[in-house]
């Protein structure tokens, strides 16, 4: 009867086991998927084929070991690029780096070393885009428990005062995983234009004009605050961050001027910023972009004493979408001044939101009035009898 009973026992408990194993090998196949597993090991290859030296940890850290974790690698079936950890773990890089993608491949840099493993890959998700300024905003599915974000320069004034000072720049050069260069700042470019055109237009194919134009659709018009910095960036540094001395984000690398050396571009943290509030304008493409900029563009009509009559109008002349004249009608008199009551015009040629020079028109003579001390008061005025195209008094005001 022990023996039995003792029988018994063994072959529950058997079958008890074998039901567990069975059980987990269920919940094995549903959450695991073959072919996901092998392209996660093809991008440690990748990673691994161009990183194999190895690197003795230094007793004080250095720029790189206290920032480059919040740097990322991003994997897509049609390239690599890089990408900023910001916070709660969203990926800041570049809308060209992820473009035809709901959901890429990030891998976060190891605790020690370049060496990655199949860990440290999480998909991630897409989640805003702007193509405008060539931004894009991705969310790993399941975070490393202890991630590093790094802060945006917020509190930094993206003007002359920072340009001459050091730039820093983390990514992924041409697969090279996790590389630092230094650099210089060397100028703020505001409301800067640039385009990507599809690999079928820059290809030597000899398109017809039809073709050219399905293309130039497709590509788009880019506009954006930006840095110009001399850090050594190449393909695969796309949609990594700038960083300043104290490891706070300047800008995402984003373009390089490839007919000259150590002309590189980030778009600047406060395009980042508006960028992250989902302060978006609609994308243009190039052609619509050309189309829309061959003649001065009206930006907006305004009737500012709510007669039902426009008092204001902001037109764009320089191409870029942004206002550099104001049309005024000061008196609300269309009786008055030219153009449909129009009084003068305000200009704002370098498009910094203040105005350089005001026009206005008194019988066939045009009056221009300049504040060169940018201070808010006109300083010279300068007058063209007859408006022939000759000044016929300067002078201070």
């Amino acid at each position: 009867m022990r023996i039995f009973l003792i029988l018994i026992f063994v072959m529950i408990g058997n079958n008890a086991y074998a039901k567990d194993y069975y059980q987990s090998i269920n919940i094995r196949n549903q959450i695991h998927n073959i072919e996901q597993i092998r392209q996660d090991f093809l991008i440690i290859d990748e990673i691994s084929k161009t990183n194999q030296l190895k690197f003795r940890s230094a007793s004080q850290p250095s720029f790189f070991t206290k920032f480059a974790s919040g740097v990322v690698y991003i994997h897509t079936d049609s390239g690599i690029g890089s990408g900023a950890v910001v916070k709660d773990g969203l990926v800041l890089t570049n809308w060209h780096v992820v473009e035809g993608y709901d959901e890429v491949k990030v891998v976060f840099k190891p605790a020690i070393g370049i060496a990655a493993k199949p860990t440290e890959i999480h998909r991630a998700k897409v989640v805003l885009v702007d193509k405008r300024r060539d931004l894009a905003l991705i969310k790993p599915l399941y975070l490393p428990k202890n991630f590093q974000a790094l802060d945006i320069a917020t509190d930094t004034k993206l003007d002359e005062s920072i340009v001459s000072t050091n730039a820093h720049c983390i990514g992924h050069p041409k697969g090279y995983t996790w590389t630092y260069t230094k650099g210089t700042i060397s100028q703020i470019r505001p409301n800067q234009q640039w385009s990507y055109y599809t690999e079928k237009y820059l290809s030597s194919l000899d398109l017809s004009e039809e073709d050219k134009a399905k293309e130039l659709d497709k590509s788009i018009w880019h506009i954006a605050d930006v840095i110009q910095v001399d850090c050594a960036i190449t393909g695969g540094n796309s949609g990594g961050p700038l960083l300043n001395d104290d490891g706070k984000i300047l800008g995402i690398n984003t373009m390089v001027k490839v007919d000259a050396q150590n002309l590189n571009f980030s778009i600047a943290a406060n395009e980042l910023v508006e960028f992250i509030n989902k302060d978006i304008d609609e994308p243009y493409s190039v052609n619509e972009f050309n189309e829309l900029t061959q003649e001065p563009l009206i930006l907006k009509e305004l009737d500012d004493n709510n007669d039902g009559i426009i008092d204001t109008i902001l037109y764009d002349f320089s191409g870029n979408l942004i206002a550099d004249a104001i049309f005024i009608d000061d008196d609300y008199n269309l009786e008055t001044g030219f153009a449909s009551g129009m009084d003068y015009i305000l200009f704002d040629d370098d498009e910094n939101g203040k105005y350089d020079s005001r026009v206005y028109w008194i019988d066939n003579d045009r009056y221009e009035e300049y504040d060169i001390e940018q201070d808010g008061r006109f300083d010279i005025l300068m007058i063209d009898y007859e408006d022939n195209g000759k000044y016929d008094v300067s002078k201070r005001l």
